[in-house]
């Protein structure tokens, strides 16, 4: 993966990474992780963008983007990845039509409950599936937000963070079963709805179009 991202950045100058999964929890929806934790997902627009809760992994494309960023749009406006993947066929949180992935109902209800909503060890019990998000896991960390990684955790080179990593961006998918994995059709048709809402999302924050991707 780090010889890949460092050959992209170094022929196009920015790279975006996706970390693809699949999860059992959420009946037809795809949840897009960009490092914010549920939670994050209840501030308004504006908060989330004038004060960012946490890293990202899209904090690459917002400092270098050719358009004005505006961090809320990029993660759940009208052209964010989600948004482009719905209108492909695919339903996807966070999106214009989902924009928190939990609400706070759900969540404050599991917690109470004292609910795993990890699934670190399989799928979530029933009860705490509502209240169950995957912002993004290792992978994503390393790679698109370097500086959240511990010092025992494997971390990039301070070269590297200050180098080629810091035009990564990234965004983990963790795919619905059905209409998307449950056949080589849906398969298909996901990858094909991946390429050109991808070529969308880089075209629209960086002007980006599927020749320059290709050359």
């Amino acid at each position: 993966i780090e010889e890949a991202l460092q050959q992209c950045v170094a022929k196009f100058g920015f790279a975006l990474l996706l970390d693809l999964h699949g999860q059992s929890h959420r009946d037809g929806v795809t949840e897009l992780g960009y490092l914010l934790y549920s939670e994050d997902y209840f501030l308004s627009d504006a908060a989330l963008s004038s004060r960012p809760p946490r890293l990202t992994s899209l904090d690459a494309l917002v400092r270098q983007s050719r358009a004005s960023v505006d961090l809320a749009a990029v993660l759940r406006g009208p052209d964010s990845f989600g948004a482009l993947m719905e209108v492909r066929g695919f339903p996807c949180t966070p999106s214009p039509s989902r924009p928190q992935p939990v609400s706070q109902a759900a969540l404050r209800a599991a917690r109470s409950a004292h609910l795993d909503m990890s699934a670190a060890l399989g799928p979530p019990p029933e009860a705490a599936r509502a209240a169950t998000y995957f912002s993004g896991g290792f992978t994503t960390i390393r790679y698109a937000a370097p500086a959240r990684v511990g010092p025992k955790q494997d971390p990039l080179t301070k070269e590297a963070q200050e180098g080629w990593a810091s035009k990564v961006a990234g965004v983990q998918l963790e795919t619905a079963w059905a209409g998307v994995r449950d056949s080589d059709d849906s398969k298909r048709n996901f990858g094909v709805a991946m390429q050109g809402s991808v070529a969308a999302f880089l075209g629209r924050w960086y002007g980006w179009t599927r020749v320059a991707l290709e050359e």
